[in-house]
């Protein structure tokens, strides 16, 4: 079986790009897609808030992502959800 697992990410500043390695993860939509390039762009970085659905495919139901280490860079993980693909 593989499993999709979807989740979002809340940042101040910019994204963590570690974290896309690290939990094996992409952005999910468009939308999330441009939110972390506009946010490590060096000259249009902002204290602003910005949020994103993230996606991860496994060969497992109860991979988590590391919420701990999201954390560690000052993003909020929340909605995960987990669906066979």
């Amino acid at each position: 079986m593989t499993y999709q697992h979807t989740f979002t990410v809340s940042w101040v500043g910019r994204f963590p790009l570690d974290m896309l390695r690290y939990d094996g993860c992409y952005p999910l939509t468009i939308e999330a897609a441009a939110s972390v390039e506009y946010s490590v762009d060096q000259e249009l970085r902002s204290r602003v808030s910005r949020s994103g659905t993230f996606a991860s495919v496994r060969d497992t139901a109860t991979w988590t992502p590391t919420f701990d280490r999201w954390r560690s860079f000052g993003a909020i993980v929340s909605n995960h959800a987990t669906r066979k693909f």
